[in-house]
């Protein structure tokens, strides 16, 4: 019986001391909701150097992951009309689509990594070489696309 006991608050010492990030699970924000409205603010702030977008823009979201501090999403840019951009697609050699990671800091989601236009994809190798949690990349890769 003592054994019992010594194993049961063993295990309840590890799952407290259990990263927070591994006790969660990874969610898409629903539309409209606090999270999704500051992460897509973080991707905009992060964006204003690509040529095109240095001006209001809204995203169309294809996928949107989010684990803890992390996002993964999958955006097109477009007006706030919901208008193409042609300043930023001419500049683009393959697709329309922004993939970018975010994680959440104390004054809100920055992003982290960005691939703007991207024409092949590269992202599995990003994740493993830079440590970010891979539990957010295959939910996020499982996610079906609203293309």
């Amino acid at each position: 019986m003592r054994f019992l006991r010594i194993a049961l608050l063993l295990s309840t010492i590890v799952a407290a001391a259990a990263p927070a990030a591994a006790q969660q699970r990874p969610y898409t924000p629903a539309r409209g909701s606090a999270v999704r409205t500051a992460i897509m603010d973080g991707i905009r702030a992060g964006i204003r150097d690509v040529r095109g977008l240095d001006r209001p823009v809204v995203f169309r979201v294809h996928k949107l992951a989010v684990l803890g501090d992390w996002a993964l999403t999958m955006v097109t840019p477009q007006t706030p009309e919901g208008a193409r951009i042609p300043e930023y697609e001419r500049e683009l050699e393959c697709d329309r689509e922004i993939i970018a990671l975010l994680h959440r800091r104390e004054n809100g989601w920055r992003l982290v990594e960005r691939d703007v236009g991207p024409c092949d994809y590269a992202w599995r190798d990003i994740f493993r070489e830079q440590g970010y949690p891979a539990a957010l990349l295959e939910y996020w890769e499982n996610l079906p696309s609203d293309f």
